[in-house]
C-alpha cells in the first residue's frame, strides 16, 4: 500500500493536519474516512455519512469511482508511546521539511510533540536501529507491540497526554520576544543565505558539483570486461567523476571549517572590531587572511596582533627619524621583538 498523501489546511491549537469531509465540511480528523482513489479526484475525502447518502462533488462520482477506508492506525509499532499514525507524520514530515527541520516535523505530527522529543524518537527508532536504515521491528509480521499494549489503553493514555500538555501550555507563562529568528531560512539570519539549523549555506562552495553525478547509475557487477576482469573506460572515467565530486566536498568543508573556527558569521561583533583599525590596518588584516586557513582562530589573532603592533613601531620610528629624534633602545628592541612574535606565529 503507498503511502497517502494528505492535503495542506489549517492546523489545530494541538498542531497537526486536519482533515474535513469535502461534502459537509464536518472534521473528519480523529475518525474513520472514505477517500476517492479514482485518478480523477484529487484528495477527495467524506466523512461515513456523507459516503452512505451518495454525496458528489466536482468531478467525484460516487457510482463508478473506487475508495479507500482510512481509519486511524492509533496502535503502537515501533515504540510503546508512538502510535502507527504518529510514525507515518514523521517520515512524511521529514519527506517534507527535511531531516533536520524538527519543529516543523514537530508541528505537522501534532498531539503537542515537541522538537526535541521527535529528533530523540527518530533518532533512537531508526538510526541507533541495528536493521538501520529500517527500525529495530521492521517485519511486517512483528506485531507483538500491539498486542501487548491494546488500542483501547493506547488511546487513552494518548488522550491523557495530549489533555495534560494542553494544560501545560495554557498555564506557561507568556513568552518574551525573541531577538534571533526560529526559522532556519536564508532571509532570517544576519547572513543572508546562512541557515544554522542546517548548518548550511543556500549556495555552497561548488555549488553545481552535484550535476555531475545526479545521474550516474552503478550497477553491481557492471563496468568490469568479463574476459579481462579489467574497469571498462566508461567505468575508469565514472570513478574519476566521482573522485572529482569528492575532492570538491573536501573543499567545502574545509571552507566551512575556516568560516565556523574564526567565528566569520558572527558579523556584528566583526563589524566593530573593523570600525575600529584604521584603513592601513583594514589593509594589512585582509591582506593576511589568506594565512588564516593554516591557523586556528587564537594564532590567527595573535599573528595579526604581532603584524599590527609591528606597523605601529615602524610608522613611530619613522616619524622620530623625520624630527630628528634619537631611537631608544627600548624602541628598538620592541621592534625587533615584535617582528620576531609575528614571524613565530607564522612558522
Amino acid at each position: 500500500m503507498g503511502v497517502i498523501r494528505k492535503k495542506t489546511v489549517n492546523r489545530g491549537g494541538e498542531g497537526g493536519v486536519k482533515y474535513v469531509c469535502d461534502a459537509c465540511s464536518v472534521d473528519i480528523t480523529s475518525t474513520v474516512r472514505i477517500r476517492c482513489a479514482d485518478p480523477a479526484c484529487t484528495d477527495f475525502d467524506l466523512c461515513v455519512s456523507c459516503f452512505a447518502k451518495g454525496e458528489s462533488r466536482n468531478a467525484h462520482d460516487p457510482a463508478t469511482h473506487s475508495f479507500r477506508v482510512i481509519e486511524q492506525n492509533s496502535f503502537p509499532i515501533f515504540d510503546e508511546e508512538w502510535g502507527a499514525d504518529e510514525e507515518l507524520l514523521l517520515i512524511e514530515g521529514a519527506e517534507i521539511y527535511g531531516l533536520g527541520s524538527w519543529a516543523d516535523i514537530s508541528d505537522h505530527i501534532g498531539g503537542f510533540r515537541q522538537k526535541d522529543e521527535v529528533r530523540d524518537h527518530y533518532l533512537k527508532t531508526f538510526v541507533d536501529s541495528p536493521n538501520f536504515p529500517l527500525p529495530k521491528r521492521c517485519s511486517p509480521h512483528d506485531n507483538e507491540l500491539a498486542k501487548e499494549i491494546p488500542r483501547e489503553e493506547f488511546q487513552a493514555r494518548k488522550k491523557r497526554r495530549i489533555e495534560e500538555r494542553r494544560e501545560a501550555a495554557k498555564n506557561a507563562p507568556a513568552l518574551q520576544a525573541k531577538t534571533k529568528p526560529t526559522a532556519s531560512v536564508p532571509s532570517c539570519h544576519e547572513i543572508q543565505g546562512y541557515m544554522p539549523g542546517r548548518l548550511e549555506f543556500e549556495t555552497e562552495h561548488a555549488n553545481e558539483a552535484e550535476e555531475a553525478v545526479q545521474l550516474m547509475q552503478f550497477d553491481p557487477g557492471d563496468g568490469i570486461n568479463p574476459k579481462t576482469g579489467e574497469l571498462e573506460p566508461e567505468m575508469e572515467l565514472k570513478l574519476t567523476v566521482m573522485e572529482i565530486y569528492n575532492c570538491r566536498l573536501t573543499q567545502r568543508v574545509d571552507r566551512k571549517k575556516v568560516i565556523f573556527e574564526h567565528n566569520l558569521l558572527d558579523y556584528r561583533e566583526n563589524t566593530k572590531l573593523e570600525k575600529k583599525r584604521t584603513k592601513e590596518e583594514k589593509d594589512m588584516v585582509q591582506k593576511a587572511k589568506p594565512f588564516a586557513r593554516m591557523m586556528n582562530a587564537k594564532d590567527f589573532e595573535d599573528f595579526c596582533q604581532g603584524l599590527l603592533e609591528d606597523w605601529r613601531f615602524a610608522q613611530r620610528r619613522e616619524i622620530r627619524e623625520r624630527k630628528g629624534v634619537q631611537n631608544t633602545k627600548g624602541d628598538s628592541h620592541g621592534f625587533h621583538g615584535s617582528r620576531a612574535t609575528g614571524i613565530d606565529t607564522a612558522k
